[in-house]
């Protein structure tokens, strides 16, 4: 391929021209309680917070209190909720990342032997 003009720098054309083919996407991070967003959070506690009590507790359609007299603002069982969101969500990315790796992505100007 030939390219004409003034001041080309070869370094700069390739720079461009691996610009325009597929980039090999970036590994995602396995996600861990501290790392979730809190708009996953509330969408966890929304998906949930009607699913049963456990015993001693009930839901007053503002708070969960138990029979001890314990109120929050959350389903007592969000911890359990939230460790099954992290499961599904890093067996996802654990796919996501092997097919990345599946895949041979080639610099342009390299050599293939």
């Amino acid at each position: 391929m030939l390219f004409i003009g003034a001041e080309l720098q070869e370094s700069h054309v390739k720079s461009w021209l691996r610009t325009c083919a597929k980039q090999k996407p970036l590994k995602q991070q396995l996600k861990t309680p501290q790392s979730l967003q809190k708009e996953e959070m509330h969408q966890i506690h929304e998906e949930h917070h009607l699913d049963p009590l456990s015993e001693g507790w009930f839901y007053s359609g503002s708070q969960y209190v138990s029979l001890m007299g314990e109120k929050q603002l959350k389903h007592p069982n969000l911890d359990s909720f939230v460790e099954q969101y992290l499961q599904s969500s890093n067996q996802e990315i654990k796919e996501s990342n092997t097919e990345i790796d599946s895949v041979d992505y080639h610099d342009l100007f390299q050599q293939i032997a």
